[in-house]
């Protein structure tokens, strides 16, 4: 794929449809959430802002009649942010995506947990509470 550069909505910044941001002068270096999205510091207007990488692609690569707000990394690699593999969706679609594709971890409930919720439900229904 040839490597296509657009502006940004942040005057001096561009993107590319591969995933790389430059500022007037270099390509910037990436940072990583914590939860695997990649962002980059932006200058602008002498002051540094932190922006997401996929989002930054999306808004200069992929049309978003629909005016959806969230990002969808389709093969589910949040480190890669090529166009082709980013689509504009809503949350409910971001999360069945992930769900569907078996990227949701669901954190098990610990043993005392489980009790903890069976003895409330178990109140509740003795209680009148579900009736």
């Amino acid at each position: 794929m040839k490597e296509i550069w657009k502006d940004t909505e942040y005057d001096g910044n561009m993107v590319s449809n591969k995933g790389r941001v430059c500022s007037t002068r270099k390509i910037l270096s990436f940072g990583d959430n914590g939860h695997g999205y990649l962002n980059v510091m932006l200058s602008v207007d002498k002051r540094h802002i932190r922006r997401y990488v996929h989002r930054l692609v999306a808004k200069a690569f992929i049309p978003n009649p629909n005016n959806y707000p969230e990002v969808n990394h389709k093969a589910g690699n949040k480190a890669n942010n090529c166009v082709d593999n980013l689509e504009w969706c809503t949350g409910i679609m971001n999360k069945k995506h992930a769900w569907d594709a078996g990227l949701y971890q669901c954190r098990p409930c610990s043993e005392l947990a489980k009790l903890k919720i069976s003895e409330t439900v178990k109140r509740l229904w003795e209680s009148g509470y579900y009736k």
